[in-house]
Order: structure tokens, then sequence, then C-alpha cells
């Protein structure tokens, strides 16, 4: 009678722990990592959310033939958490914009690895921007020009007075690069002038270079003839206002 039951009992518990394994086990990914835009030397912290349990997590940068090694890189950048579901990378350069995405492997048997979105780092860095304030004459043209460096690619886009600037033919080119020109200014085109930017997949925009136009008004060259004993002298008069 006792070995019945011990037949019995173990059967049980080997049916149960079955039905345990395949519930808890499955894995879920409920937020994914969000793409970013960084300014050089900052850090970035990029998180997957799920439940589950898993056997390893392992980040990669662009593809799976480079993985996030933990600690600080040739770069000078130093990641940790590389193994986790939250990697935080600090101390970035322009050589660590990219993709990353996270690999993760269940503990299911069976169940095959599962790969993260894709969450895009932008890294940039401002090293060229016009003056803050800026003179020009009625009728002239300029080219305004902001010198980023970045990785990957940036999106640009030129705001006059917080309004959102729009190329004109011939007058106003260059709205959604890093390079604003203006043919012909007039006094409508005076106003505070500001570069945006944002990164591959990022919402925000970032503002990084600002800057006032204001025109001033040339009067034709005035020529005044005044005449000493024998001589002739003339005076040159250039007035502007």
């Amino acid at each position: 009678m006792s070995n019945a039951i011990y037949t019995i009992n173990i059967e049980f518990i080997v049916a149960l722990h079955k039905q345990i394994i395949l519930f808890y086990f499955a894995v879920n990914i409920s937020d994914q990592p969000t793409s970013q835009i960084v300014v050089l030397s900052q850090s970035v912290t990029l998180t997957v959310q799920l439940s589950g349990d898993v056997v390893t997590f392992q980040w990669y940068f662009n593809d799976l033939s480079t993985p996030v090694n933990e600690g600080t890189g040739a770069n000078g950048v130093t990641a940790s958490g590389s193994t986790t579901a939250t990697l935080t990378l600090s101390n970035l350069q322009i050589s660590s914009g990219g993709e990353y995405f996270l690999r993760i492997v269940p503990v299911a048997v069976g169940a095959t690895t599962i790969d993260s979105e894709r969450a895009t780092v932008t890294v940039y860095n401002v090293t060229d921007t016009p003056a803050q304030d800026v003179l020009v004459p009625l009728g002239e043209s300029r080219v305004f020009t902001v010198t980023v460096e970045s990785s990957p690619p940036l999106i640009y886009q030129w705001f006059v007075d917080s309004d959102l600037l729009s190329n004109d033919l011939l007058h106003i080119s260059g709205v959604s690069t890093n390079e604003l020109t203006i043919n012909s200014i007039g006094t409508a085109d005076e106003g505070a002038y500001t570069l945006g930017i944002n990164g591959q997949g990022t919402t925000s925009t970032m503002m990084v270079s600002s800057f006032q136009v204001s025109i001033f008004i040339c009067k034709p060259l005035v020529l005044c003839f005044s005449i000493i004993i024998d001589a002739i002298m003339i005076n040159l008069r250039y007035a502007c206002m």
C-alpha cells in the first residue's frame, strides 16, 4: 500500500512541475528601448522591460558581430549592464553613435532567442556657430552655418522667432540642413533664428544655435564738393542708419 501512494505522489509532482515550467518561463517584452540623442561625452541608458525568466542577456552595437563589453573600451566609453536588461553608456564619443539592441535567451526548453527592437543613439558635438548678433545691410545675402559632427547623421530644422522656417524659392534655402541661405535680405527677414536638431527615431527637438538677424539701411554715396581758393576738395560721405 505504501508503494502505491508513493508512486502516485511522484507522478503528481512531475505533472505539476511541467505545468509550472511552461507557464513561468515564457518571456514577454512589454517596453522596448527608446532612441535618444546625446551630446558628446554625456551618458545614455537603454532599458528593456520584460517578464519571464531568462538564461542570458547580451547587448549588441549595430549587429551580432559587435557585442557591448563591460567596462571602459579603447575609445574611452564605459559600459555597465551589458549582460542585463539595462545598459548604461558613459562618456559617449561620436563613434558610439548607432543602433543598440538586446538579445535574450529564454530558459524554456526549445525556445528561440528574442531580440529587442533597435534603439538609435545619436551622438553630436557643435563645433562652430554664427555670432549671436548679426547685422546685415538691406538687400545683401548671407549664409548662416552651424558646424556639427555626429553619428548617425542628424535631422535639421531652422526656426525664426520660434516659427518653423520654410524654403521660399530663390529667397530662402537650406531650412532642413545645417546651412541656411537668405538672399536679398529685407526687413521682413529680421528676427531670432534657431537651428533645431533631431536624432534618428527621436521626437524631441534640441536647439543648438540661436542668433539675432538685424537689418541696417545704407544711404547712397554722397559727394560733397567744396572750393577752397584754387583747389577743389572732394569730401566723401557714406551714411548708414
